[in-house]
């Protein structure tokens, strides 16, 4: 039987006033892992329709993986590791990004 589908969830938290540059350093990681994970099938950043407060804007990435061995290759990617270091060496972010790695159990697609 095959491995299941790993989906991680991803949410990034920038400081007031650093969403531009965080949703900026997105456009390298998106372009490695599309040219480094051909065992990622969806990646997708998406922003936050309705901030609890101003300036607190949160970015939530959806990431979809054929199996947990393409997962453990994600976090070994370097653009993921770049992005990783400069939110963290300018100080970005108001706290570490929260990544959950689930797998679909129920519900549908639609296509």
């Amino acid at each position: 039987m095959a491995e299941p589908v790993s989906i991680i969830i991803a949410i990034i938290t920038p400081k007031p006033g650093n969403f531009d540059k965080v949703w900026a350093l997105l456009d390298d990681l998106i372009a490695g892992v599309k040219d480094l994970e051909p065992n990622c099938t969806l990646f997708q950043a998406h922003r936050e329709v309705e901030p609890s407060a101003p300036g607190e804007e949160e970015i939530f990435m959806i990431e979809r993986f054929k199996d947990n061995d393409a997962v453990v290759f994600h976090r070994e990617n370097p653009a993921l590791l770049n992005i990783t270091r400069i939110v963290t060496e300018h100080n970005l972010l108001t706290k570490p990004i929260y990544t959950k790695t689930v797998r679909p159990e129920k519900g549908f697609v639609r296509t």
